[in-house]
């Protein structure tokens, strides 16, 4: 099984297949408080607990139970009840990843393409 380590996060790769992929998430820390991401496909998240998600220019949202990832959507996770785990269903990629700070500046585009290893993006290094 291929596992992809990040400062706030852990993903476990249980199926990729003809665009299509289950991860199953750890989500252990906050992520950074000024640094929104994009997917590159929409998705479904079956979440076991509960987590803040903020979309850029939008007021935090608590979600339970699940969440529709929309590819294009700009979001932050935070965790107010400590660490949480979910099972995230994608579907075919029709989108770039980008990070966007958030006075909505880009600050990168295609960080984790292709990751799968113990590289990650560290929001910390990027300049708005």
């Amino acid at each position: 099984m291929k596992v992809s380590r990040r400062d706030n996060l852990d993903r476990y790769y249980l199926l990729q297949a003809f665009g299509f992929g289950i991860f199953v998430h750890y989500i252990h820390d906050d992520e950074d408080v000024d640094v929104f991401h994009s997917h590159p496909w929409n998705g479904i998240s079956l979440i076991f607990g509960s987590y803040l998600e903020e979309i850029l220019s939008k007021p935090a949202r608590l979600r339970r139970l699940f969440n529709l990832i929309k590819a294009p959507r700009h979001h932050r996770v935070t965790l107010p009840n400590g660490p949480v785990w979910s099972v995230f269903f994608h579907f075919r990629r029709y989108n770039r990843w980008t990070v966007m700070h958030r006075n909505g500046t880009e600050m990168a585009s295609e960080p984790w393409r292709d990751v799968g290893g113990m590289t990650s993006y560290n929001p910390r290094k990027a300049k708005p």
